[in-house]
C-alpha cells in the first residue's frame, strides 16, 4: 500500500543555504535525531549520491532499534529540488521530495517535502510518526544553525 504525506517548513535565508543541509547527507544527519552515522558509498557524480545510514531510535520509547539502509540523493534542479530514494526496512519504500522556494523579500525559503512510502498499512503509519517527529527536530536543528 501507497502512503502519501505532505509537510511544509520556513526557514531563514537562501535557498541555495538551506538546500546544502538537504544535498549532503552528512550534513542532513547531523541535524538528524536518529540517524548516528553516515558513510559515502558512490559519490562520482555532482546530481547524485548514495550513501549508507545508520539509525538509532527506540519505538514507542520503549523498543530499541538500529536500522541500516542506502539512500540515493538526487539533485533534481540545482538549488530547488533534491529527492532521496531508500528501501528503508525489507518490503518498504520510501521516496522523498525536497522543494525549495526562495522568498527574497522576508530571507526565507520554504521547504515543501513531499512523502511516498511503500509499504504494509501499519508500518507505513508509524514510519510516518518516526519522519514527522525527527524531521521537525531535524529542521530546528538546521534553523539554529542558519540563525547564527
Amino acid at each position: 500500500m501507497e502512503t502519501k504525506v505532505t509537510f511544509q517548513y520556513l526557514l531563514p535565508g537562501t535557498a541555495s543555504k538551506a538546500s546544502l543541509y538537504f544535498s549532503d547527507l552528512h550534513l542532513f544527519g547531523k541535524h538528524h535525531p536518529y540517524m548516528k552515522k553516515v558513510v559515502d558509498l558512490e559519490n562520482t557524480l555532482k546530481t547524485s549520491n548514495t550513501y549508507r545510514v545508520y539509525e538509532s531510535l527506540k519505538l514507542w520509547g520503549i523498543i530499541p532499534m538500529k536500522p541500516i539502509y542506502d539512500v540515493s540523493v538526487q539533485i533534481i534542479e540545482s538549488e530547488k529540488h533534491i529527492r532521496y530514494t531508500s528501501e528503508v526496512s525489507k518490503g518498504v519504500f520510501l521516496d522523498i521530495d525536497y522543494t525549495f522556494i526562495e522568498d527574497s523579500t522576508t530571507n526565507t525559503v520554504k521547504i515543501i517535502e513531499a512523502i511516498e512510502l511503500v509499504g504494509f498499512p501499519i508500518i507505513n503509519s508509524i514510519f510516518i510518526q518516526l519522519i514527522k517527529k525527527s524531521h521537525a527536530k531535524l529542521i530546528e536543528g538546521i534553523r539554529e544553525e542558519l540563525e547564527k
